[in-house]
């Protein structure tokens, strides 16, 4: 056994391996060979086998905290954030005062998007270990999606004066003097982490980005060149090389850049568009031309490139063809009427909108550089609204309060199952039913719940949370408060999800050391205090439809389908005119019985002709809702409902 352990610190893994294999032969219920064995495996990426060995070092022996720390971490890795979790509240009952198990939980919390709790938790980490570099790291991220900047610069710069030769506190604090508008300091910030670690790309790509904003070109395209020399598949740095080149002038070097996009992502359709305007200002409109079909093949609802096209092909005495496209733009325009421009933009269909702007950390084009999970119609999976938000419902519940907060949204699906759908119809969005029964209690309304809405609707969340846990915890204004505050909580998520942009955290901890690289914050959140809102409330009063509805709404966006239908059946049986309810019952439904029934191997370009028909009772709720009077549901039953 003792020969394992030192085979293992010396990283001679498959000696290590056949050691603690032959002494679990010997004596299977030793969990201390399960644990090097599962820790072995972990050093050679067998996360999998990894975390079978931990189940059997945890079967054995479940009173030693460091295995739950590692197999948490193994959790983590494969995406089962929520047992990672469990892991971590298990070994820290055991021991309370690990500064790597609050650590990771931390860490996991902020990859959640639970940023309240995840501060709390580095701040045991650094109670216990006040020189740990990342708990401050992690911490300081934290505080920025809360917008506690002053916090978040503090934090980094603890960092940085506990290891002045690591490059992540300068980076972290250049990213958010970038997002602050503070550019001279982003740029001191990231020459600092630069002079550290001068072979990450992503360093000198934000400095680009810091120089395009001070208006330095020349300074912008040297450093993506400095990318691409490190990376030379960075597609963001050639799609925004290519418009800097375009705007000075050098056509054929933007061109160049937008191919070598395409080449890295076949359906990105803003490169080709962009490459057609190019082409067709130096005189190659047969050029342009065929980059302009390219992009309404792939997305048929760019309304801008039939405009464009039309204007080539006249210029090619194409009269019939150019007048055909300005009819199916006119057609695109029409159907996107009343979204917002960032909405417009995000679907292509503005016909004001810039497509020659540089693609910065906060774009609400970034999303399309996520081209290369295509399908087999060749059509890129680009997400679209699905389901209405929870807070089109907040201004219903609170009636005459006098705040205005917007009752119109749309949303992106959950996942990619309904990408055609999404295309041929690229908008959900409703106003809720101001018949709708609301919470409003019948003793005098607190000053703090008024305050506490008005600060949600000015995006002060913290503030206003703060004021409902107040009420709460008086009683006072309670089932409305606990409604707001769960509102609020989820406001809170979509707003930072949407704005921030120090998007990495720093790994877990094994051994006092980080494991693997940094990571992105991933597109799970943790739901289940917005949840545990709506479920005290139903408790309290459990015949109100519009909870039960928004809890479903939550539920979606949680992936917990089946537990979105229980809902959205609830709320249509207590409201049997909750028109709204009903159409999401129906689209949930049919979104379930799509997935079942669509093998995208059998995908082709005749996708729209083979679309599967879906099961009676989704049919039936989308018939209700048209009955109730939402058009949508109609357009939803002819596609999907034909027998």
């Amino acid at each position: 056994m003792e020969g394992g352990r030192i085979q293992l610190s010396q990283k001679n893994y498959p000696k290590a391996m056949q050691t603690f294999t032959r002494v679990i032969a010997l004596d299977e219920s030793n969990y201390e060979a399960w644990y090097f064995r599962g820790l072995t495996k972990f050093y050679q990426q067998d996360i999998t086998g990894a975390e079978k060995d931990l189940d059997q070092a945890i079967r054995y022996n479940p009173a030693v905290a460091h295995i739950y720390l590692i197999r948490g971490v193994v959790r983590d890795m494969l995406g089962d954030l929520y047992g990672a979790l469990e892991d971590y509240n298990a070994g820290l009952a055991i021991d309370p005062n690990n500064s790597n198990l609050y650590y990771s939980r931390g860490t996991t919390r902020l990859r959640l998007n639970n940023y309240s709790l995840s501060i709390e938790d580095f701040n045991e980490a650094i109670r216990v270990d006040d020189r740990m570099t990342s708990a401050y790291l992690n911490r300081g991220v934290a505080q920025s999606k809360l917008f506690n900047r002053e916090g978040a610069v503090s934090d980094f710069n603890q960092a940085i004066l506990l290891n002045p030769f690591r490059a992540e506190g300068h980076n972290r604090k250049g990213l958010l003097f970038y997002e602050m508008g503070k550019y001279q300091e982003a740029l001191v910030s990231f020459g600092e982490a630069i002079q550290r670690d001068s072979a990450n790309p992503q360093q000198f790509y934000v400095r680009a980005l810091t120089w395009i904003e001070m208006g330095h070109k020349d300074s912008c395209l040297i450093d993506l060149g400095r990318v691409l020399e490190r990376d030379s598949r960075h597609s963001l740095s050639y799609y925004n090389r290519a418009i800097i080149r375009s705007q000075i002038g050098d056509y054929e070097g933007a061109i160049a850049d937008y191919l070598t996009v395409n080449e890295i992502h076949p359906y990105h359709v803003l490169s080709y568009f962009n490459r057609g305007l190019l082409r067709d200002q130096t005189g190659d409109q047969l050029g342009a031309l065929l980059d302009l079909d390219y992009a309404v093949e792939i997305f048929p609802d760019f309304a801008k490139a039939y405009q464009v096209r039309a204007s080539i092909k006249r210029k090619l005495g194409d009269d019939l063809g150019a007048q055909t496209d300005l009819v199916l733009a006119n057609e695109k325009i029409k159907a996107n009427a009343g979204r917002s421009q960032e909405e417009l933009a995000l679907n292509y269909a503005d016909t004001s909108y810039s497509f020659e702007d540089l693609i910065g950390l906060n774009s609400v084009f970034n999303h399309s550089f996520n081209a290369d999970n295509q399908t087999e119609t060749g059509y890129s999976e680009m997400e679209g609204p699905f389901i209405i938000s929870p807070r089109d419902s907040l201004d219903a519940m609170i009636g005459g309060l006098g705040f205005s907060i917007s009752r119109k949204i749309s949303i992106s699906t959950i996942d990619s199952g309904l990408a055609q759908e999404v295309k041929d119809h690229p908008d959900i969005s409703f106003e809720l039913n101001r018949n709708t029964k609301n919470l409003l209690p019948d003793e005098a309304l607190d000053n703090r719940l008024s305050e506490a809405i008005g600060f949600s609707a000015e995006r002060d969340f913290n503030q206003g949370i703060s004021l409902l846990d107040e009420l709460i915890r008086e009683s006072v204004n309670e089932k409305l408060a606990l409604f707001v505050r769960a509102q609020s909580r989820f406001e809170m998520i979509e707003f930072v999800r949407a704005t921030s942009m120090i998007n990495e955290v720093v790994p877990m901890q094994v051994m006092g050391d980080p494991i693997g690289q940094s990571r992105q914050l991933i597109d799970r959140v943790d739901y289940s205090e917005i949840i545990a809102d709506y479920d005290r409330l139903l408790l309290k009063e459990p015949s109100l439809a519009i909870v039960y509805y928004n809890r479903g709404l939550v539920k979606v966006y949680d992936r917990d389908y089946q537990g979105a239908i229980r809902d959205f059946d609830k709320a249509v049986e207590l409201a049997p005119g909750f028109s709204e309810a009903w159409l999401n019952l129906g689209l949930v439904k049919l979104k379930t019985e799509i997935a079942m029934k669509t093998d995208k191997s059998d995908r082709n370009e005749n996708y729209a002709d083979n679309v599967p028909v879906v099961n009676e009772p989704a049919c039936l709720a989308l018939s209700k809702a048209g009955e109730l009077g939402l058009k949508r549901a109609y357009q939803l039953i002819q596609k999907y409902c034909r027998n």
